[in-house]
């Protein structure tokens, strides 16, 4: 059982007003006060790249497996496994919910995204979806469930967001099922979306801080920014001069946006998210820019630099971690030098490494392998 304190900030629902000083005022602090109780001791990833868990390509209701042992191929050849529910086929992303500790994994090809128990890594069940690639979880969005935010290749949209409790209770309830159209909202704003991550911004409203969601889209060229609260397009930054923008990752302390590119060669940017006020305007309807701080090459000692797929920030310890279409897992630091290089590849001929995620409860970074078919836990 988990002991849980809700903060409940009554003034929500009040409107603004133009001289209403004092409510933004102890808005800015209820703010301060929940990033102060949102606060948990974080661990960054230690670079040992010890494999401490892993999820196989099959699995069953006990999914543990020994981390030394390497995926096999006679697994494939169990005829007592339903190989839709119960196996990877191409995994894309894989994401943690606290809130719920559980584990997200989506699969494009397989169509569905799968959960697992955080504590224990078994398998909990799977819901279908169209086609879904990359995730992004957004705590506690309505103060208290967690919200899954995906991409998918759908007639209905490209970018969806779902109550996360919602979602699971369809699997642990039988009398409910899941629905495709049961999202909180959609966006098809984004041709091609792939990579999104989540930004507080305390800036934007004189009623309190809401979230900002960034989507790369893959052919255009652009990034989308998203109210995480009703999946409006709040602005589209067109012209960065960033070729095929994949992965992204955010730093909300200091405003900054790391993106990738799925070009060889290929380059890693790092911005900033800035506001103006146009004349006239109100508090509520700043105008974004993306600034360019630095870019850097995604090469290692090798001079190789093929394409990122997932990248990851660690705030502890100011590391950025890429996977590449080399097999690789990149480590950079903030001035664009490699420090470490990892081969992803094990007995398999090839790999694939997509998403990244870093639980940083744990220090653990959670790497999706593609062709593998399985999630690696390194600690």
């Amino acid at each position: 059982m988990f002991n849980s304190i809700t903060l409940v900030d009554f003034k929500n629902d009040i409107p603004p007003s133009d001289d209403d000083d004092d409510l933004y005022n102890n808005n800015t602090l209820f703010s301060k006060f929940k990033d102060k109780m949102r606060t948990r001791k974080r661990h960054g990833f230690s670079m040992n790249f010890n494999q401490v868990h892993i999820i196989p390509k099959i699995f069953g209701p006990s999914s543990i497996h020994d981390p030394t042992t390497n995926i096999s191929d006679e697994d494939d050849d169990s005829d007592h496994v339903d190989h839709s529910e119960h196996s990877f086929r191409a995994p894309s992303d894989v994401k943690i919910s606290h809130t719920h500790q559980v584990i997200i994994v989506s699969d494009y090809s397989n169509m569905k995204l799968y959960f697992f128990r955080y504590t224990d890594k078994t398998f909990i069940g799977s819901v279908n979806v169209d086609h879904p690639m990359y995730l992004c979880i957004e705590e506690k969005y309505n103060g208290w469930n967690d919200a899954l935010i995906f991409d998918a290749n759908s007639n209905l949209g490209t970018v969806f967001k779902f109550d996360l409790y919602k979602m699971l209770q369809t699997i642990f309830n039988s009398e409910l099922s899941f629905s495709r159209n049961d999202f909180i909202w959609k966006n098809g704003d984004a041709r091609d979306a792939r990579g999104m991550a989540m930004m507080r911004d305390l800036h934007a409203s004189t009623i309190g801080d809401h979230q900002l969601l960034f989507v790369s889209d893959f052919t255009s060229n652009d990034i989308f920014l998203i109210n995480s609260k009703t999946g409006v397009t709040i602005q589209k930054f067109q012209d960065l001069m960033i070729e095929c923008p994949y992965a992204i990752d955010v730093c909300s302390e200091n405003r900054m946006v790391i993106i990738s590119e799925y070009t060889s060669p290929s380059s890693i940017y790092m911005m900033k998210l800035e506001h103006t006020f146009h004349q006239g305007a109100t508090q509520s309807s700043p105008n974004y820019t993306l600034k360019l701080i630095k870019k850097f090459d995604k090469k290692g000692d090798d001079e190789i630099h093929d394409s990122c797929q997932g990248l990851v920030f660690d705030n502890v310890t100011q590391h950025i971690y890429c996977t590449d279409t080399e097999c690789r897992i990149q480590v950079f630091n903030l001035q664009g030098q490699c420090i470490k290089s990892l081969d992803t590849r094990m007995d398999e001929t090839s790999d694939n490494p997509d998403g990244l995620c870093l639980d940083d409860k744990t220090g653990e970074l959670y790497l999706c392998s593609y062709y593998a078919a399985c999630i690696r836990i390194y600690k």
